[in-house]
């Protein structure tokens, strides 16, 4: 009889940064085990109406206010990574620690999201081994393929000495901080791979090994989940899909904070000129100061699977999780990378795949996004690339269910195979 375990999965950022991650704990779940989330306070209610349980992985902040580096990543871009490594990572790194010790102790099994820097630290003093666990190719380095790295203006042009300066310094926290605790150095730009063995919760079809990624690391495929939406609201979203040509579906994913609006604003009006409908997820047309009607409909929240699916083409930014789940709808996509490390990264992929065009979100407005999205919907060969990606995603099959299978399979083996 299999013996019941009990997995820890230590995940902190936005929604986008958790979703992949309650894909695999209900798959956990599923099998007859037991699956915690440990996260930021702003997800209990998604993490809870998963049906998982929650705990808290380090300080929060009101969501959206002057205070959360969430939301000033997006309104301050020149400073993303700064913000991202110091104020929300490093800074951050002895109350985490502290909050995830004892729930290390108290699980059989610990899994660390990228940007969960407190997870590894802790486990590491409890004498525990880990399994790291990765949402895109970003995260993977590799010297053949390198991912895409947008450096902040003042860097763009710097040599590579400057870089390198740049980046050591937004690093030295993490090795104080190791030193001070007793534990030995480790690489800062790999922090986040476990030498026991990595999870790539992302598809083939949007990257594959070019040779040199970590033998440790291990690609599953996507991991995506869909929180149910309001009776209500589904219903007028079915209704509006129905009621006319398929319209193109603009999100922003997890983003509601910065130039979010902006993108959705100068979108929607994108579309109208096309003579086309639009649908957005995110905001109700109000929200954005539109009038909705039978040319545009917008909710507050909408699974992505069934709405994508009755699209014309997809706007979304470049977070991998939606940029995934567009590609596998079969429908051409624009899209916007955010200022935030991975998004450019995952943009550039989808491109490659032919299914995908970009435009920057500093050169993104109506006239732009027009002239892109009538390219998009007129091009058979776009249509026809993505809906061959479509399908080689669809015969990938449940990213999900084999990272739940390896992670239950890494603690009887404590590495994994």
């Amino acid at each position: 009889m299999t013996t019941r375990r009990s997995i820890l999965i230590v995940t902190v950022g936005t929604l986008g940064d958790l979703n992949p991650f309650l894909a695999v704990a209900r798959e956990i779940v599923r099998r007859g085990h037991r699956a915690t989330i440990a996260t930021l306070a702003r997800h209990r209610t998604a993490v809870e109406g998963a049906g998982l349980a929650f705990a808290e992985a380090q300080r929060d902040w009101p969501p959206g206010s002057p205070e959360d580096p969430l939301a000033r990543m997006l309104t301050h871009p020149a400073e993303a990574s700064r913000i991202l490594m110091r104020e929300f990572g490093f800074d951050q790194l002895p109350d985490a620690i502290a909050r995830l010790r004892p729930l290390v102790a108290s699980h059989d099994i610990v899994v660390q999201g990228a940007t969960a820097m407190g997870a590894r630290p802790a486990a590491e003093l409890e004498g525990r081994r880990w399994l790291g666990a990765i949402i895109a190719p970003y995260s993977l380095p590799s010297r053949i393929a390198p991912p895409l790295h947008v450096w902040p203006p003042a860097l763009r042009n710097a040599p590579p000495a400057r870089r390198v300066a740049y980046f050591h310094e937004l690093v030295a926290p993490l090795h104080a901080i190791r030193t001070r605790l007793g534990l030995p150095p480790i690489g800062a730009a790999t922090a986040h791979l476990s030498p026991f063995g990595t999870l790539a919760l992302f598809s083939r079809h949007l990257a594959a090994d070019p040779g040199d990624w970590p033998l440790t690391a291990r690609v599953v495929g996507a991991c995506q989940w869909d929180e149910p939406a309001t009776t209500a609201d589904l219903a007028r979203a079915e209704a509006f899909l129905a009621a006319g040509p398929p319209p193109v579906v603009v999100t922003v994913g997890a983003h509601r904070a910065g130039t979010s609006g902006r993108v959705l604003q100068q979108a929607v009006v994108a579309i109208g000129r096309m003579g086309a409908r639009a649908l957005v997820i995110g905001v109700t047309p109000e929200g954005l100061g539109m009038q909705g009607g039978d040319h545009l409909a917008g909710f507050p929240y909408l699974p992505f699977r069934p709405v994508f699916a009755g699209a014309a083409a997809i706007v979304c930014h470049g977070g991998v999780g939606t940029l995934t789940r567009a590609l596998a709808s079969g429908r051409p996509t624009l899209a916007v990378p955010f200022p935030l490390h991975d998004q450019h990264d995952n943009a550039l992929r989808a491109h490659r795949t032919g299914a995908a065009e970009i435009l920057p979100l500093d050169r993104f407005d109506a006239p732009a996004a027009e002239a892109v999205l009538r390219r998009l919907v007129a091009d058979p060969g776009r249509r026809q690339a993505a809906a061959r990606l479509a399908a080689a995603i669809a015969r990938e099959g449940d990213g999900a269910g084999r990272a739940a299978d390896a992670i239950i399979e890494f603690d009887r083996e404590g590495r994994l195979a």
